[in-house]
C-alpha cells in the first residue's frame, strides 16, 4: 500500500510541477486540493496541516521526502 501511496504523491507532484492542476474535480488547483497533504499522512503518518504551512512551504516539505 505504501508503494501505491507514493506513486500517487509522484504522479500529483509532477503534475504540480508541470501545470499547477489536475483534472480531478473539475481542474482542481494545486493550492486548492488536500490531496497531497492527505497521502503524504498516510505514508508518513506527520501531519502538515497543524504546522500552517503556506503552499511553497508545502511543496518543499513534500519534495525532501518524496523527490530524490
Amino acid at each position: 500500500m505504501k508503494e501505491d501511496i507514493k506513486k500517487e504523491i509522484d504522479f500529483c507532484m509532477k503534475l504540480w510541477e508541470e501545470q499547477g492542476w489536475c483534472s480531478f474535480g473539475k481542474s482542481t488547483k494545486c493550492e486548492e486540493c488536500a490531496a497531497l497533504s492527505i497521502l503524504r499522512k498516510l505514508h508518513t503518518w506527520e501531519v502538515l496541516d497543524g504546522q500552517k504551512l503556506g503552499l511553497k512551504e508545502r511543496k518543499e516539505k513534500l519534495k525532501e521526502k518524496f523527490l530524490p
